[in-house]
């Protein structure tokens, strides 16, 4: 029996493993690369972002323009990644 208290539960767990696969293929894609820190964090991300967030649409692009670096002093086209979150909702 599924109930509201466990929907999201399983919503989490299949976005989980959707986690665990798209590592798994960026792995072999690149033959190889630190996948400990992903596999070992996917029910984390897949609760914040399926249950505690709540969080609306995206705002930002489909496709990041490039990663323009790290902020500092040297760095005066750095931007945040807020936008992707999309706002509270």
């Amino acid at each position: 029996m599924i109930n509201e208290d466990t929907d999201w539960q399983l919503q989490a767990k299949r976005v989980a493993q959707g986690i665990r696969c798209r590592v798994l293929d960026l792995t072999i894609e690149r033959n190889g690369c630190y996948l400990s820190q992903a596999l070992s964090s996917a029910e984390i991300f897949a609760t914040l972002y399926t249950k505690v967030l709540n969080l609306e649409a995206s705002e930002g692009p489909a496709i990041p323009p490039l990663f323009p670096g790290v902020p500092g002093a040297n760095s005066i086209e750095y931007v945040t990644g807020a936008a992707y979150n999309g706002p509270q909702s």
